[in-house]
């Protein structure tokens, strides 16, 4: 499970091109996706990519994850994904991992699944593939589809390995961010529903558990078949037709609407929580949520991530003087961005030794009222706008070598943004019309919209001070009473070292036939 504290600058990415809707105001769909849609529902992108030769990257992504689970079916959605490899109507118990060896598939390596808050995603990687192979890989993601026989034996086998998984899983991380959840989301269910479950409760598992959540929530309408590789396009899409067309929803099934999060509260009164143990370094964070509806994908929608990119960018330049051993500060990050389709997050934060926390909460308390109060310097934000679009030109020049294992994640991994994808020329072309148009100013009106209420702040350390929450409101609250003026940015010192001596003589300089290493 990620931290929930990380640098999120949105800089031009594949995984902000990539995305599945089939009309976006303004942009253009990329050529390169195949994209349909079956009577059923079931969407598929297909992708011609020789990068490399001969293989074939498949995914099957069903938007339904632990969030779609009842509060007595917590981890249900995980351990029905470990039930796929145990057996369907066409492949007997035992034999489904066997299948996908001999396609050449290593199970954990190259085939594997895993279950997330709102999707649940098979994968096959077939590193040397062919038609055979690829009407076998077809063939097993339909058995899993709608085909498992989810056997008794079998699901008490399983349980066990998920059981095992449990408790591999628990560790102080994960609990910290369980805990971040429950003090960013109070009112809703992210932090009540993470996907390794409850042990009480897969214990209780039987198959009439198991098989409601999979009549229920495995559909058509809500699957998106996903291969990127050496294809033949209108082969492979005759092949999905032939296999998938047939696909009903079971009567039971629920209508494929997407998960409705309560969005967050803005804060009336600075708030402060914590988390300890002692395998986790010090790191304190300053940050606001505000409620934000997802919009449909247009260049406008484009332009405020990239606006805020650079706001990311720039406040993250702010923290980075600041990491210095005499500061007592070694880490920073910066996240901006949406999450969960209800909200937009900026949240500064620092690692710091043990008990330099207090100045870590005064610098970015100062910082973001500085921020606000005074805005950027236009060459703060002339560097910004060049690192963004060297990152967009760089992004251009891989576009024709792109990997085909990256792209296939990506596709998934933005399939539910309600995004098209589009070619990396037409991002730099929006990034090109837009930067002129951009001023200090209007980058300041943007924080300005997004720091709405008051702040929470977060401690997480390896052990816990006294009356520590009172500690940090106190600590932002003495932050406030000193004045912040503009931002100067340091100075960088002349480098110590000047002379180096005599340049010396090459003597040897040969290149290996084999390996082309020059020595």
């Amino acid at each position: 499970m990620p931290k929930i504290l990380f640098l999120r600058v949105w800089l031009g990415g594949l995984l902000l091109l990539l995305c599945f809707i089939a009309k976006a105001d303004g942009l253009s769909l990329s050529p390169r996706v195949h994209q349909g849609q079956l009577d059923n529902g079931l969407k598929y992108q297909l992708v011609d990519n020789k990068t490399p030769s001969n293989a074939i990257v498949m995914r099957m992504r069903i938007a339904s994850g632990s969030l779609n689970e009842a509060e007595n079916e917590q981890g249900l959605m995980h351990l029905l994904e470990h039930m796929a490899f145990k057996g369907s109507v066409a492949i007997p118990e035992g034999d489904m991992i066997p299948r996908l060896q001999r396609l050449g598939l290593s199970f954990g390596a190259d085939t594997n699944a895993v279950t997330e808050f709102t999707q649940t995603v098979y994968k096959f990687n077939i590193t040397q593939g062919n038609e055979l192979k690829l009407d076998t890989g077809l063939m097993l993601m339909r058995e899993i589809a709608d085909r498992l026989t989810l056997d008794p034996k079998a699901l008490e086998q399983e349980k066990a390995v998920v059981l095992a998984e449990l408790k591999e899983r628990q560790s102080a991380e994960l609990e910290n961010y369980r805990n971040q959840l429950r003090f960013w989301y109070p009112s809703n269910l992210l932090s009540k529903r993470f996907p390794i479950g409850e042990a009480d409760i897969i214990k209780a598992a039987d198959v009439a558990k198991l098989r409601s959540l999979y009549q229920r929530f495995y559909t058509p309408e809500r699957t998106t078949l996903i291969l990127v590789g050496d294809l033949d396009i209108v082969r492979t899409e005759a092949q999905i037709k032939q296999l998938f067309a047939d696909w009903k929803p079971h009567p039971q099934a629920v209508a494929p609407a997407q998960v409705k999060l309560s969005p967050p509260v803005v804060r009336k009164q600075p708030q402060a929580d914590t988390f300890f143990d002692p395998s986790l370094p010090t790191q304190v964070s300053l940050g606001v949520l505000t409620p934000r509806t997802p919009k449909p994908d247009s260049i406008e929608k484009r332009q405020q991530q990239m606006l805020e990119s650079l706001l990311g960018s720039m406040l993250y330049q702010r923290l980075l003087p600041h990491l210095f051993a005499e500061e007592g500060m070694s880490h920073a990050s910066v996240e901006l961005g949406e999450e969960f389709g209800t909200a937009v997050r900026v949240e500064l934060a620092l690692e710091t030794q043990e008990d330099n926390w207090p100045q870590a909460v005064a610098l970015l308390e100062q910082t973001i009222r500085q921020t606000l109060q005074y805005g950027f310097s236009n060459e703060e934000l002339q560097q910004a706008l060049r690192r963004q679009h060297r990152q967009y030109q760089l992004t251009l020049a891989g576009s024709n070598t792109i990997h085909s294992l990256n792209m296939a994640e990506a596709l998934v991994s933005m399939d539910a943004e309600a995004m098209i994808l589009i070619e990396p020329a037409d991002e730099l072309a929006i990034f090109e019309a837009l930067a002129p148009q951009i001023t200090p100013a209007l980058i300041q009106q943007t924080l300005a919209e997004l720091w709405q209420g008051q702040p929470g702040i977060y401690l997480s350390a390896a052990k816990a001070p006294t009356a520590v929450e009172t500690q940090l409101l106190a600590a932002y609250q003495q932050s406030q009473l000193q004045p912040v003026t503009p931002y100067k940015a340091k100075q960088a010192s002349e480098f110590a070292y000047q002379s180096f001596g005599e340049p010396g003589k090459i003597v040897a300089d040969k290149r290996d036939p084999d390996t082309g290493i020059r020595q």
